[in-house]
């Protein structure tokens, strides 16, 4: 089991299905935003559910 002691915003495609898929780390949520958005168009992004998780010393949640 991993502890982290500072958030980092995980790229995941799949979330919330079997077979979820981390991507990259980044230190905040808007470099996470930006690298999403330059990466996936809005039919990929729908089509693979990629979501931006937030994984600090509480676990993993996904944020809107």
């Amino acid at each position: 089991m991993t502890f982290r002691t500072r958030t980092t915003y995980t790229v995941v495609e799949n979330a919330g299905y079997e077979g979820e898929c981390d991507g990259p780390h980044f230190p905040t949520f808007a470099a996470a935003a930006r690298w999403v958005n330059r990466k996936y168009s809005g039919a990929e992004m729908v089509a693979l559910h990629v979501a931006i998780a937030r994984d600090d010393a509480n676990g993993r949640s996904y944020e809107v």
